[in-house]
């Protein structure tokens, strides 16, 4: 599958593809603005950093609190753009699936978060290491295959 191309809207949904591609343009414009792949970037380093056994400090917990802060809130906020779209969509289950995705990193980066707050640095070893239900988001199973939509990655 290639995510560059513009596939044909599944007939009937128009109004639902053009709903999640705006909400898609929204939220890459949004997470560009804010900076939100270098605070990503700094999950993955202190991620990086647990897997290759190198030892948390405290400064790794610095850092990390107001990255996974804005992770937080620009993944709820994600969550409300796309909790908006109110056309009708093609695939209802798979759709279903994009919001529980988009929620699931709500709850993750969350807990990330609450675990860099606690400054226990085995709570935040294990909370960085979760088990994803959902590893990415499947828009493109939802009937959305616009390259727009590539800007809400999981």
């Amino acid at each position: 599958m290639d995510p560059y191309s513009l596939r044909a809207v599944v007939e009937g949904s128009a109004e639902f593809v053009t709903q999640v591609s705006e909400a898609c343009l929204a939220v890459g414009i949004r997470r560009d603005e804010s900076d939100f792949e270098n605070d990503l970037t700094v999950g993955l380093n202190v991620l990086a950093k647990i897997k290759t056994g190198d030892d948390l400090t405290d400064g790794d917990l610095d850092t990390l609190a107001p990255a996974y802060e804005r992770i937080v809130s620009e993944w709820e906020q994600t969550v409300v753009d796309l909790e908006a779209v109110d056309a009708a969509p093609p695939l209802q289950d798979e759709w279903d699936d994009v919001l529980a995705a988009a929620r699931e990193r709500i709850d993750v980066y969350g807990n990330r978060l609450e675990a860099v707050r606690s400054g226990d640095l085995d709570r935040v070893t294990e909370a960085m290491q979760p088990t994803w239900e959902y590893p990415g988001i499947p828009i493109q199973d939802a009937g959305v295959q616009r390259p727009v939509c590539m800007l809400v990655s999981g």
